[in-house]
């Protein structure tokens, strides 16, 4: 099951789905426009899949429920603003936190690095474990940063 909490489009969806077979395609946005849009570049393609206008930091989901999530985090500059990102960023990362499997992964794309490094330090139980830099994007720099949440064993093999 893949999940893009902020679809936009639906860009990242219809690549995941060109990519690989899978069990579910879930996105949501909070723009009702955005939600059309990722109906209409879907068509009657790519299915199953699950499309909602909703709110990234309320995801009506239930937790543990998702195996992975691929996502373009609002930059600060189209959409929001940079000031905002720190409260958006910790909060869309705690419901990440809580859909994901354990064992699950979170593929993040951003340009505001810095405010995305501050926010994953307050978030438990999620671990950086790549991070490429600079890439470009339609003319701006951004990092993708790769989280995986550990397994059970994982995350108790030390405690003893």
């Amino acid at each position: 099951i893949f999940l893009d909490p902020m679809c936009g489009a639906g860009t990242i969806l219809i690549e995941r789905a060109l990519t690989n077979r899978y069990r579910l395609l879930i996105g949501g946005d909070i723009r009702k426009k955005a939600v059309h849009h990722t109906l209409t570049n879907f068509g009657s393609k790519h299915q199953p899949r699950k499309i909602f206008q909703w709110d990234a930091t309320h995801i009506p989901l239930n937790d543990l429920s998702v195996d992975r999530v691929g996502t373009n985090l609002p930059w600060g500059r189209h959409f929001g603003s940079l000031k905002e990102n720190q409260n958006l960023y910790a909060d869309v990362l705690k419901e990440i936190h809580r859909v994901l499997k354990p064992g699950g992964r979170a593929v993040c794309l951003t340009s505001d690095r810095t405010c995305f490094k501050k926010v994953l330090q307050w978030i438990t139980g999620i671990n950086l474990v790549n991070r490429s830099k600079e890439i470009v994007v339609l003319g701006r720099r951004a990092d993708i940063f790769v989280l995986e949440k550990p397994t059970f064993f994982e995350k108790h093999k030390y405690e003893t």
